[in-house]
């Protein structure tokens, strides 16, 4: 008896499917969407298969999607592995527990909520498996902020962003960032506002033994003394670096990156006193404004080995450190000739001008 694809069971199938092109790791694994939507319209038997694995990332983008999705999803919602929702927020706090009631296999959770539904994400049980977080809070400020929840978050992050304009309870803060102390690598507060914003956050950074990346946003003077405690960090990236002496800069950075502007000799020292640095991403337009510092000083990181991201006006522009160290160098090209005014045909200048038109 000869075995085919087809008769092959819906295991070993999902295995199969699973390999197709190229992953996506950014998330959980899985093939691209696009991929297994090609994959089951192949035949009949590759539909179940292909539908299992394409609901283990749902975008949900509209407030329409998360209805439909509430309604029709729940036989899919323990396959769900990554889930992205920003209409949440919409839905209710009885919309939010049972949009993630059955979600066993969540590990990344992208979703909005409002102040009065944070205390779901204390009540599943079923979240202990989450590792990934982003959490958008456009807090109404009319509203008084809910009571704490008596129970304890379930699970511990290894990524942790925070995207708020009015900041979260205090309380909820608290809960969250001391449920991942043990685990947490990652936490990202670059679009995070709040009261006391970083000061809350700081006395719990030495706390966190395996935060590698740290994303401060607009840093205080107060950071310095915690960042230096930081003594496993890779990457550090903020506004300014102002505020933050070069010498407090933890010496096992490797990546540094400045969204705005500051002072060239700030930079090019906190360079010199982070020795295991590979990576530095500031602003072009820092550089362009004195061309005479910024190239000694793309000229020095180029001797360390170290590389020189400038990122342009545009979203997703960047230039390299040698190559807008050579369009530095490069001389200005010549102005060209200016154009000779027109001569006067012979004909029209031994003549009248009534003549010559005549003619």
């Amino acid at each position: 008896m000869s075995i085919t694809i087809h008769s092959l069971p819906n295991e070993l199938l999902s295995q199969i499917l699973q390999q197709t092109t190229s992953r996506d790791a950014s998330t959980t694994g899985a093939p691209p969407p696009s991929t297994l939507l090609s994959c089951a319209l192949v035949c009949r038997r590759w539909v179940d298969p292909s539908q299992e694995l394409l609901h283990e990332q749902v975008h949900l983008t509209s407030r329409r999607r998360s209805e439909i999705w509430l309604q029709e999803g729940a036989k899919w919602r323990e396959r769900v592995m990554s889930l992205e929702n920003r209409w949440s927020g919409q839905l209710g706090r009885e919309g939010v527990r049972e949009l993630l009631g059955r979600c066993t296999r969540l590990e990344r959770l992208t979703i909005e909520l409002q102040p009065d539904q944070l205390g779901v994400l204390s009540e599943l049980q079923g979240l202990k498996g989450l590792n990934h977080l982003h959490l958008i809070l456009h807090r109404p400020f009319h509203r008084p902020p809910p009571p704490p929840s008596p129970h304890p978050l379930p699970f511990s992050l290894h990524s942790l962003t925070l995207t708020s304009n009015g900041g979260l309870p205090s309380s909820f803060l608290t809960s969250l960032i001391t449920s991942s102390l043990p685990t947490l690598t990652s936490l990202n507060l670059n679009s995070y506002t709040g009261p006391r914003t970083p000061s809350f956050f700081l006395p719990f950074l030495p706390l966190c033994p395996f935060l590698l990346h740290l994303n401060l946003g607009t840093p205080n003077i107060s950071s310095a003394s915690f960042l230096r405690l930081c003594s496993s960090l890779l990457s550090f990236s903020c506004t300014t670096l102002y505020v933050i002496p070069a010498l407090d800069l933890p010496p096992t950075l490797r990546s540094l990156e400045v969204k705005e502007g500051m002072m060239i000799e700030a930079l090019a020292t906190a360079v010199r006193t982070c020795p295991a640095l590979v990576r530095v991403e500031v602003r072009e337009a820092l550089l362009s404004k004195r061309r005479e510092a910024g190239s000694v000083f793309v000229q020095e990181c180029r001797e360390r080995g170290i590389e020189v991201r400038l990122k342009g006006e545009e979203e997703g522009q960047f230039i390299d450190g040698p190559t807008w160290l050579l369009h530095q160098q490069r001389p200005l090209p010549p102005l060209p000739a200016l154009a000779s005014p027109p001569q006067p045909s012979p004909l029209s200048s031994s003549f009248p001008p009534a003549f010559a038109l005549a003619v």
